[in-house]
């Protein structure tokens, strides 16, 4: 499964009370040690897409992001550019659809 719909099972697992510490762990495979999540596990590079979706379901599940979080902000910073935010690193477009994921990221990053 890829980062999003991986990150929507562990929301929903949550929501109806099912344990959700095999889909935190398979979600966390997403991570790429730089502040950003990938699509697919093979990915070399992550997306806004999949960091905002993958931190808002672990923030929601309440899993501890505080290891990650200082990167995370980082990297989403990087992807700010002329008022929006871009898809990725070689994006260089902002548009309303990744300005609407950045804000979800950072949402996800508040405390």
């Amino acid at each position: 499964m890829p980062c999003s719909v991986t990150a929507a099972h562990l929301v929903l697992q949550d929501c109806f009370g099912n344990p959700v510490q095999e889909l935190t762990d398979r979600l966390n495979l997403f991570y790429r040690n730089n502040g950003s999540f990938s699509a697919i596990k093979l990915a070399p590079l992550g997306d806004l897409l999949s960091t905002a979706v993958a931190l808002y379901a672990l923030k929601f599940v309440n899993y501890d992001i505080r290891m990650i979080k200082p990167d995370c902000l980082i990297y989403i910073d990087s992807l700010y550019s002329e008022g929006g935010f871009c898809a990725t690193a070689s994006d260089t477009d902002p548009d309303v659809e990744y300005t609407f994921y950045g804000l979800l990221a950072l949402g996800a990053l508040s405390d």
